[in-house]
């Protein structure tokens, strides 16, 4: 059931033409969903400090968000593994250029970038996992783009 699942997630993400929804993003397992009210205000600031440029910036399109608890030892190594799996038979391609950070930001956070698609039909995913030192299980934020 699982493999047929993935095979049909995986069609799902590499159909070119149409833009994917955030729901459609997979999530590492052991990724459960929380509301930006069930966290830390810390955490929520994080949040919105990092949604609002990509908000701003997208003014033909959309902008949707989804957020997970993980568990306590993910690391952005396994995130990145994991999407590198995930994504490598897609049309998904990986961004140096999303994926930045000034050191002070890698404290509390860490972040990859995905692009796809052109035009009308451009997509841009962010995954974001954000570390508050208070807290004990790091939050994964998809921000998923889309021009229309």
């Amino acid at each position: 059931m699982r493999v047929a699942l993935l095979g049909g997630l995986m069609l799902l993400l590499t159909a070119c033409s149409r833009p994917v929804a955030v729901e459609h993003i997979p999530v590492p397992q052991g990724a459960n969903p929380v509301q930006a009210r069930d966290l830390d205000p810390f955490t929520v600031e994080m949040m919105n400090a990092l949604e609002d440029p990509v908000r701003n910036a997208v003014t033909d399109g959309s902008v949707t968000t989804l957020s997970y608890r993980l568990p306590a030892k993910t690391s952005i190594e396994a995130l990145l593994a994991f999407y590198t799996n995930t994504l490598k038979d897609t049309d998904w391609e990986r961004s140096e250029k999303l994926t930045q950070l000034d050191s002070q930001e890698q404290r509390y956070y860490a972040r990859l970038g995905y692009e796809r698609g052109e035009g009308e039909d451009e997509q841009v995913l962010l995954v974001d996992l954000l570390r508050n030192p208070t807290a004990k299980e790091p939050v994964l934020l998809l921000i998923l783009a889309t021009r229309r």
